[in-house]
């Protein structure tokens, strides 16, 4: 099972980029095994559809990222995380089993190459959209 979280690459609300970027600086420390979709960029319309269909279905009708998902299954925005990560919750939000989340994880993180430019660009703010 993975985890996906939606951002925004080219988000320029200040604030949607800090929660992306804590949302995924978290799951990375953790070492869970994590996948970013950046709904704005080209070829990614299915993908942004999917997740605003998600949220509206689960009452969220302004979806904005970041929204995570475990595989197809909608988990929640932004203050879902971290109102399960401030509660020692995160792995049963997260439906990874068991309980609370040690610091060393037991899943598998992302190339960390890979992740910390990830987290480098939802911070400036850049996408791979803007650079085609």
């Amino acid at each position: 099972m993975t985890i996906k979280v939606y951002i925004s690459g080219i988000s320029g609300n200040h604030e949607i980029r800090k929660q992306q970027q804590r949302v995924l600086f978290i799951l990375s420390s953790l070492k869970i095994d994590f996948e970013v979709i950046d709904i704005t960029e080209m070829g990614k319309e299915n993908e942004r559809e999917f997740m605003r269909t998600q949220c509206k279905l689960h009452n969220k009708p302004n979806p904005l990222p970041p929204q995570i998902f475990n595989e197809d299954d909608y988990l929640g925005d932004y203050e879902d995380f971290e109102a399960a990560n401030e509660d020692d919750q995160l792995r049963p939000f997260l439906k990874l089993g068991g309980g609370k989340i040690s610091h060393g994880g037991n899943g598998v993180c992302e190339d960390s190459q890979e992740t910390n430019q990830i987290l480098s660009n939802v911070e400036t703010g850049e996408s791979e959209a803007l650079k085609a």
